[in-house]
């Protein structure tokens, strides 16, 4: 099954000289959402650490096994995006692994009650989690929980037609110390990306009050510049496989917002001639123009084939 393996994310964490390692995808085959857990010690590369086992090594593999990882989710669940934790599967991963009743995590809390497709989760400096969606009737949504144990508030980011697919999430914490999520997804409506991030009003008035959720649009969805919005002008037809996403990623310092400088300057991108001895160019390191405003990177298709293209509002 050639796409038996999907929506896979890796989380890591570092203590010390050890590695510890965490991996959820969803199981098409069995229709499940399947979860893993290792440590990893120096720099030793072994290969069987906790939930990381190669199974197939010596012997054809068990298409159903889940002996080595621990499923969290199945078929039965509802049309909806939920939001379970669980602490320190590492140490208890012994007890966890081949378990498929969810075993040490908590009782999933449901913070989109439709929808929830592309839903990505991000945990800021400070810890407060952050969660983005293709939700509802066809909109971009976000949640904030102040801890992992917290109830979600929500909003709708935009609404401006059928949009949101494709997306993916990325937040810092700017000069004021608040978190500002930063959104990069796909509308159907024109076929091209879309950015989004919330607005700071204390930015420019100090006497302003910063919310982390409020709606970007109306009842009549129309946009309230609670968050700023706007489609990215490429020239290119954005691809629209299965998964691929229009990637966000922010210029930050242990996790607070920064401008896009190396050493304090503008970085010019770079590239070598002649490489591997034919008169041609590589182009090899692209920065940013010196602002903090976010990056995306999104794959289109082009007359000779398909090519990433990055984009940074000036």
């Amino acid at each position: 099954m050639k796409y038996r393996y999907l929506s896979s994310e890796f989380a890591s964490s570092v203590s010390d000289s050890d590695t510890n390692l965490y991996f959820v995808y969803y199981d098409a085959l069995t229709n499940q959402i399947r979860f893993k857990a290792g440590k990893f010690t120096g720099n030793t590369r072994n290969r069987n650490v906790g939930g990381f086992v190669d199974e197939a090594r010596n012997e054809k593999p068990n298409y159903y096994n889940n002996t080595n990882s621990q499923i969290i989710a199945n078929g039965s669940e509802a049309n909806c995006c939920k939001f379970s934790y669980i602490t320190d599967p590492i140490t208890n991963w012994n007890q966890l692994k081949g378990d498929a009743i969810a075993k040490n995590w908590s009782t999933p809390q449901v913070i989109f009650s439709e929808g929830g497709e592309y839903c990505h989760i991000v945990a800021d400096k400070n810890n407060h989690l952050h969660i983005a969606a293709y939700a509802s009737n066809g909109d971009v949504k976000y949640a904030y929980l102040d801890t992992y144990s917290s109830d979600a508030n929500t909003c709708t980011v935009d609404a401006s037609g059928v949009v949101g697919e494709h997306l993916t999430l990325e937040v810092a914490v700017n000069a004021n110390g608040n978190s500002i999520p930063y959104i990069g997804y796909y509308t159907a409506a024109v076929k091209m990306p879309k950015y989004a991030y919330l607005v700071d009003p204390t930015d420019t008035d100090s006497s302003a009050t910063f919310v982390q959720t409020p709606d970007g649009v109306d009842v009549d969805e129309r946009f309230t510049s609670s968050w700023e919005v706007t489609v990215v002008p490429s020239p290119s037809r954005m691809t629209t496989n299965r998964e691929d996403k229009v990637n966000i990623g922010i210029w930050k310092n242990a996790g607070v917002l920064t401008d896009s400088k190396i050493n304090g300057s503008v970085v010019n991108s770079s590239k070598e001639n002649n490489l591997n001895g034919y008169s041609s160019e590589n182009w090899s390191k692209t920065f940013g123009n010196g602002t903090s405003n976010a990056v995306l990177g999104y794959q289109i298709t082009t007359s000779s084939g398909t090519c990433l293209e990055t984009a940074q509002m000036r």
